[in-house]
């Protein structure tokens, strides 16, 4: 026998519970609708603050993006809450257990907003964010100029030559245009000084620089006699075929300097810097009976100064660089009888 009480009992029980759903479902559209107006009011926000150059590019994209996120999950939210809302309506109309919905007008949106997100709170989602190798290559090649330090690697290719040529002491005659020859690589860092907007800024780094000094004529070689440093002269010593000498010294490089902002695109760099000399090599080529070339490469201590100070200037252009150095003291150690300085120019490419 159908027992009709306990029938009626499951018949209310399910109505109750998908009128409970509805009134939880318009709740939760309520608070998600007053949620996405706060977000756009955050776009509106950045947006305004991005005309205003108040924020760079870089942010004003991770701040949009981050905002774009939470509206589409907060929009696929209210799509699965208004079916089950329907589902639950249609339903209830068809037990005739609530009114029809098309009658009873659905209380109005709620006008104050349940959730306390305010424009200027960026702290929209409360995980930490992974950082990407993408993400710091980027920061890189595009500082952010409200940082007070930035960060940029840079290289320069260029000339060599000597800031005097002292045939008396028969040192070589070193033609800066027969030079050409990968110059320096380094990282350098720029913290501003005073304010943050302020032009001026300290510049300083590490890296590697390179000094080429090739001969093409009346050719020297360098030795170390007795702790001195001397260059002979090739055909003296009965060196008929030698064709080019090639002294190739590399030094890691520390730079500081005083770095000038005139705008965006242009600046100045005026600064000195400490060389260690970390490898000496010199390179000898050669002619044999049939013209063909063949050649010789020594490292030995040729008795140079392990330490070097110069001075470096630089105009930058965009990610162009024009500089010019030059050595203060000698790349001979102290025995030698006269100085030997060195000045390099040419151009660099800042990343």
């Amino acid at each position: 026998m159908i027992n009709l009480k306990k029938i009626s009992f499951f018949l209310l029980f399910f109505v109750h519970m998908f009128i409970s759903q509805a009134q939880t479902s318009i709740e939760l559209i309520q608070i998600n609708n007053a949620r996405l107006r706060a977000y756009t009011d955050s776009l509106q926000y950045f947006s305004s603050q991005f005309t205003s150059h108040k924020i760079d590019e870089l942010n004003y994209q991770i701040s949009v993006n981050r905002i774009s996120s939470e509206i589409s999950v907060i929009s696929g939210s209210n799509y699965e809450l208004t079916y089950a809302l329907v589902d639950s309506v249609y339903y209830a109309n068809y037990k005739n257990e609530v009114p029809n919905p098309e009658t009873t007008p659905i209380d109005p949106p709620m006008t104050e907003e349940p959730v306390a997100i305010e424009p200027m709170d960026t702290s929209f989602v409360p995980t930490k964010r992974k950082k990407t190798v993408v993400g710091e290559a980027m920061k890189l090649a595009f500082p952010n100029p409200d940082k007070r330090t930035n960060i940029n690697f840079s290289f320069g290719i260029g000339f060599t030559g000597l800031t005097q040529n002292i045939k008396e002491y028969n040192y070589p005659n070193i033609k800066p245009f027969e030079n050409f020859y990968f110059q320096n690589i380094q990282i350098s860092w720029r913290t501003r000084i005073g304010k943050l907007k302020s032009p001026f800024a300290i510049r300083y780094g590490i890296g590697l620089d390179y000094v080429s000094l090739n001969q093409t004529s009346n050719l020297k070689l360098l030795s170390k006699i007795n702790g001195v440093p001397i260059f002979q002269d090739a055909i003296a010593l009965g060196i008929n075929n030698l064709d080019e000498v090639k002294i190739r010294l590399k030094y890691l490089k520390i730079p500081l300097g005083l770095y000038y902002s005139f705008n965006k695109k242009t600046a100045l760099h005026v600064g000195g810097y400490y060389n260690r000399l970390i490898r000496q090599r010199v390179e000898q080529e050669y002619k044999d009976l049939n013209d063909d070339d063949y050649n010789t490469s020594s490292e030995k201590d040729f008795g140079l100064n392990k330490n070097e100070f110069g001075l470096e200037y630089s105009f930058r252009y965009k990610y162009y660089v024009l500089f010019f150095e030059h050595s203060l003291n000698s790349i001979l150690n102290e025995k030698a009888p006269k100085d030997l300085n060195y000045m390099k120019f040419g151009l660099g490419f800042r990343i």
